[in-house]
């Protein structure tokens, strides 16, 4: 009863809805002044097999809330996750038969290969089902975020269409890994034995990306113009990314740009672009200067793009007005946009803008939804210009207050 009870173990630990409290630090004195078998496993609970696999079996789905550790020492707050350690990348089976090598069981013998087999086989059951994959404010390295990108390249997650990464510390260097799992994704046989994962298994001819609804990188603020340079060819091939305080300026988005140019020369009809939706926000880095190359890439391809709290001016509506009407003038097309967000948040926007905005609007046919900044509500003249360049009943205008004014009006209220 015992061993077939052992055989659900995993799914237990792995199940996307189940909470993993563990109890990480002896009590003080431990062992030293306490009466312990002379055979019993010591070990740090790093350095035991069973934690070590369990915790891993934990974290493969990836919601950091779901696993805490248990303080034993008197905090303000006792249960908390923690980066790094206590919430590791999704590692493969080989990876995990490796580590079990390195760490101590009280019954070597017969437990290393058990929790070995319990994992590989929980492993592969749960990767093969996740359509979705998020890692959030964890504080991954560049170590970290290389065991997922071989997770990915090694072909266990055959399903995957969204990936979230959030609050991380890895460089270009992690991205140059997490790049080529999406990029050239092995196909694994049904009979596939985990024991022989290497790099001469096939490549998949469709790579992972493309089936990709949905990539983002939050609050990576160490992935930069290089790492967004190593990915732009991956970027372009999904559908709606989100880049969002990730550090990168002028050289990242010609990469973009480059890349996307590459791809739509790449496709079918030889127009075509697989990236419809670009959010970029919280970067001072994104100005006028950096955006200036997406602006064309913008108005002919994407269907929604945002700009939250990035350090943009009038300049970049002009470009974004003139390239729209330079397009219908020259090609006799429509702007493709939808959805325009995250102007309100940039405070250099002044009403100078206006008159580009009405251009732009006035050449999106499609336009559902755009948000301006409250003050041009404010002004009749204005708000009837951008209410007679929209689609009456189409079109959602909403003018919202940026950010950084609630802020400070709250800070004031507080002050006075």
């Amino acid at each position: 009863m015992f061993k077939k009870g052992l055989q659900g173990l995993g799914s237990f630990y792995s199940h996307p809805h189940s909470s993993v409290l563990r109890l990480t630090e002896f009590p003080p004195g431990y062992p030293s002044e306490y009466q312990v078998p002379s055979l019993a496993n010591t070990a740090a609970y790093e350095n035991r097999g069973w934690p070590v696999m369990e915790t891993h079996l934990a974290s493969l789905t990836g919601d950091s809330e779901l696993l805490k550790d248990v303080e034993t020492k008197k905090r303000t707050n006792f249960m908390q996750p923690r980066a790094n350690g206590s919430h590791p990348p999704p590692m493969s089976p080989k990876a995990m038969a490796d580590k079990l090598q390195t760490v101590s069981f009280t019954n070597t013998k017969d437990d290393r290969p058990l929790c070995t087999q319990l994992y590989a086989d929980e492993f592969i059951r749960r990767m093969a089902l996740q359509t979705q994959l998020q890692f959030h404010n964890l504080g991954w390295q560049d170590k970290q975020v290389q065991e997922l990108g071989k997770v990915l390249g090694l072909g266990y997650v055959p399903h995957l269409t969204k990936l979230s990464l959030k609050g991380h510390r890895f460089t270009s260097q992690g991205c140059m890994i997490l790049a080529g799992g999406l990029a050239f994704t092995r196909i694994r046989p049904p009979d596939h034995d985990w024991r022989n994962d290497s790099s001469r298994m096939p490549v998949k001819p469709i790579p992972l990306m493309h089936q990709f609804t949905f990539f983002e990188l939050d609050d990576c603020p160490y992935v930069q113009d290089e790492g967004i340079r190593i990915m732009a060819e991956v970027l372009v091939q999904i559908r709606h990314v989100r880049l969002k305080d990730v550090r990168f300026g002028v050289e990242g988005c010609e990469a973009l740009v480059d890349a996307a140019e590459k791809a739509i020369a790449g496709s079918e009809d030889g127009k075509t672009l697989r990236l419809q939706s670009l959010h970029l926000s919280d970067s001072d880095t994104l100005n006028d200067e950096a955006v200036s190359p997406l602006i064309d890439l913008i108005v002919e391809h994407f269907v929604s793009i945002e700009f939250g709290r990035c350090n943009l001016t009038d300049a970049t509506c002009q470009a974004l007005g003139n390239a729209a009407a330079q397009m219908h003038q020259e090609t006799g097309q429509s702007c493709r946009l939808q959805r325009i967000e995250g102007l309100e948040q940039n405070r250099d926007i002044t009403s100078a803008s206006v008159p580009s905005l009405v251009t732009l609007f006035s050449h999106c046919p499609n336009l559902r939804s755009v948000f301006l900044p409250e003050w041009m509500e404010k002004e009749p003249t204005i708000h009837a210009q951008i209410a007679a360049a929209v689609v009456p009943d189409q079109t959602i205008v909403r003018y919202t207050r940026s950010a950084t004014d609630i802020i400070a009006d709250e800070t004031n209220c507080r002050q006075s």
